[in-house]
């Protein structure tokens, strides 16, 4: 019981964290035509791509959930 509503708590707060960024295309992940950018350094390429951030969003779902959880 305990484990389904942590899951449900890490699921809110993944979907809380990703959904403005993929909804406003933020210009750090996108180009002015809104398309995504290329994964490097120099001029259209980020450093910092789309699926990168989404691995740390998620990462950070689950450790808000466990904090939460701890209260």
């Amino acid at each position: 019981m305990l484990t389904q509503f942590k899951t449900q708590i890490c699921i809110l707060i993944y979907l809380i964290l990703l959904i403005p960024i993929l909804v406003t295309k933020c210009n750090f992940f996108y180009d002015n035509k809104g398309n995504l950018k290329q994964f490097g350094t120099g001029p259209e390429k980020t450093i910092m791509p789309l699926w990168l951030s989404i691995v740390l969003v998620s990462l950070i779902a689950v450790y808000l959930s466990n904090a939460i959880m701890l209260l």
